[in-house]
C-alpha cells in the first residue's frame, strides 16, 4: 500500500474477503503509520481450490475509520497431466507423451526410463505438448516412470507409468517373406 495523501496514515488492519483461494502470507502494513509518499508491503498467496476464475478484495482499515481496498484476481487451472501412447513398449519402440494443463509457452523437462538426460520441451500456447521418446535398449523391463519436473509456484512433478516390455522392436523374417507369392512353371 502506498500513501498518496498529504497526511500520515495509520493502518489498523489488513484483510482479504471472502476467505478462499487468496491468503495473506505476510503483512508488512498493519500497525504502521505511513508518512506521505511512503509505502508498505503485503504478500498474498493464491492457491485455487477449483478450476476457473476467482476474485477477492484486499482491504486496509485506516485509523481515521476509512478503508482502502483493491481487487485480487486469479484463475484456477487443471493440474497438468501426462498420457502415453502406447502404455506398453519395449526397447527400440517409440512412445508418444502427451502433456496437458502446463503453463503456456513454458519449457518443461521430461525424463524417461533408461536415459540420464532430461529433454527440454516447449509447451504450446494451449498448455499442451506431444513428444516422442524411444525406449532405449538397456531400459529395465517392468513399470517405469516418465516424468516432468515440477516448477516452483506453478505445478508439482507430473508422472505417467509406462510398462517396459521384454519384447522390443524386432523384424520378423517370416513377416518379411509373406505376401503374394508367385510360382513359375516351365
Amino acid at each position: 500500500m502506498a500513501n498518496s495523501t498529504q497526511n500520515t496514515v495509520g493502518i489498523i488492519s489488513t484483510s482479504i474477503q471472502p476467505a478462499g483461494p487468496f491468503t495473506l502470507l505476510t503483512d508488512g502494513c498493519a500497525g504502521l503509520r505511513l508518512a506521505p509518499a511512503a509505502s508498505c508491503l503485503v504478500e498474498v498467496h493464491f492457491a485455487p481450490t477449483a478450476v476457473g476464475f476467482a476474485s477477492g478484495v484486499l482491504t486496509f482499515g485506516l485509523d481515521d475509520g476509512s478503508v482502502v481496498s483493491t481487487t485480487l484476481d486469479g484463475e484456477g487451472v487443471p493440474e497438468p497431466t501426462l498420457d502415453l501412447l502406447p502404455e506398453v513398449a519395449g526397447a527400440g519402440q517409440t512412445v508418444t507423451v502427451f502433456g496437458t494443463g502446463f503453463p503456456a509457452g513454458s519449457t518443461v523437462e521430461l525424463t524417461q526410463p533408461g536415459d540420464a538426460l532430461a529433454h527440454a520441451i516447449t509447451v504450446d500456447p494451449n498448455g499442451t505438448f506431444a513428444y516422442v521418446v524411444v525406449i532405449l535398449p538397456n531400459t529395465p523391463t517392468g513399470p517405469a516412470l516418465l516424468a516432468v519436473a515440477g516448477q516452483p509456484d506453478q505445478f508439482a512433478d507430473v508422472e505417467a507409468e509406462l510398462l517396459v516390455s521384454s519384447r522390443g522392436a524386432t523384424t520378423d523374417a517370416a513377416a518379411l517373406r509373406s505376401g503374394p507369392s508367385s510360382t513359375s512353371h516351365r
